[in-house]
């Protein structure tokens, strides 16, 4: 029954996620066999929104289980697999160093904070309460649509003239950001496992050649500095001998 496994596969791909975050006892155990079944599923019954519950369900196992996927994604693209398949066990390993490093979350913080910052401004000149001395140098000091602030000084002479002009207005302090950097731990290994797989596979023009191993090779590197860009804020000198190696790696190649 068609209908039948469509469900059952539907089902699969919602819950798999979750469940993978549970971490069960035997997780690394599944993670080759699963990481493998979710990279080569094809959309065979044409289901809602299934290329993003895939992608869930993979970066569930690239968060709990990082090792292991990396290193069964990286065999899996020195297979005889499509270029899309390629690409898009590259973007999970992209993906998989962005947001262990905290970076996805620093970013959605960053973006709550600034819409909770534009959501306190003042969304018209009427709300503004302005000194008397910005009044008069904008010239909207008879404006009765400024208001002035309650703490100015009465205006006359004698206190205009004893306005400070040394005023400053200081920004309001914003609370820090912080994240913990998961990726940094394991960054090294994952990107010397894509450092040992273009060298082994350097001379294959099923993977490299044409057309097609160039757009490859483009998303390789930039899958590398990602990672690379994931580890830096992790402390230690690893990341500048990675830094180094990617260099070389990428300027053997500019010819």
């Amino acid at each position: 029954n068609e209908t039948l496994a469509c469900d059952k596969h539907e089902s699969a791909l919602m819950e798999l996620p979750a469940m993978v975050s549970s971490r069960p006892l035997d997780l690394v155990d599944m993670t080759p066999t699963l990481v493998r079944i979710l990279l080569h599923m094809e959309d065979k019954f044409n289901m809602e929104n299934f290329v993003q519950m895939k992608m869930d369900s993979l970066m569930a196992f690239a968060v709990h289980a990082p090792i292991e996927t990396c290193l069964h994604l990286v065999n899996e693209i020195g297979e005889n697999v499509s270029l899309g398949t390629r690409l898009e066990a590259l973007t999970v390993l992209g993906g998989m160093a962005q947001e262990l490093s905290g970076l996805s979350e620093l970013r959605n913080r960053q973006e709550l904070q600034s819409k909770q910052r534009e959501s306190q401004l003042p969304n018209n000149v009427d709300e503004i309460a302005m000194s008397s001395k910005l009044q008069r140098s904008l010239n909207l000091y008879n404006n009765p649509n400024v208001s002035s602030r309650s703490n100015d000084l009465e205006e006359s002479p004698q206190s205009t003239s004893n306005v400070s002009k040394t005023r400053r207005w200081r920004r309001p302090r914003r609370t820090a950001i912080t994240v913990t950097n998961r990726f940094g731990p394991i960054a090294a290994q994952m990107m010397y496992s894509l450092f040992a797989f273009i060298s082994r596979t350097k001379s294959e023009e099923s993977i490299w050649g044409g057309p097609l191993g160039e757009k490859f090779l483009s998303e390789f590197l930039r899958t590398l500095s990602i990672m690379l860009d994931c580890s830096r804020t992790y402390p230690g000198n690893s990341v500048h001998v990675m830094a180094q190696d990617l260099f070389e790696l990428a300027w053997s190649f500019h010819d």
